[in-house]
């Protein structure tokens, strides 16, 4: 079942680059937005597949194996949240690396160097800065 979402996953994108690549009608003006917007989806396929396997093996063949023997084998509810909050993490991140690397600026995505930069400072972390008032 993994596999058929990738595959799906490739022919969507395929269809994608295909669309792009194909002429545009007389009447179309937006092709540079269509371009600009899907033509990213190559870049995001990638970025999909690689978190996926890094995920799930390592929530199910590392973390989850290594709990059940530290375990002992008894407290399947805690081995189970346990890995995928490991796993899941580790998705989440792997994606948002690959996904988004050379698209939004260093400085963008990091924390504010000190809690008077901002009051908000955990909602801060990937949000742009507020333009200033005026």
């Amino acid at each position: 079942m993994i596999w058929l979402g990738f595959v799906c996953n490739l022919l969507a994108v395929t269809t994608i680059v295909a669309g792009g690549l194909l002429f545009a009608a007389h009447f179309w003006d937006a092709q540079d937005a269509y371009q600009r917007i899907l033509g990213y989806a190559p870049h995001l396929l990638v970025a999909s597949f690689l978190a996926y396997l890094v995920g799930e093996l390592t929530n199910s063949s590392y973390v989850l194996a290594k709990m059940k023997v530290a375990t002992n084998g008894r407290h399947l509810w805690s081995r189970i949240i346990g890995s995928t909050l490991v796993g899941q993490g580790l998705d989440t991140l792997v994606f948002t690396l690959i996904a988004f690397a050379g698209v939004i600026p260093p400085r963008r995505c990091s924390w504010p160097s000190s809690p008077a930069d901002s009051p908000r400072a955990p909602t801060r972390l990937w949000l742009p800065p507020s333009p200033p008032s005026s």
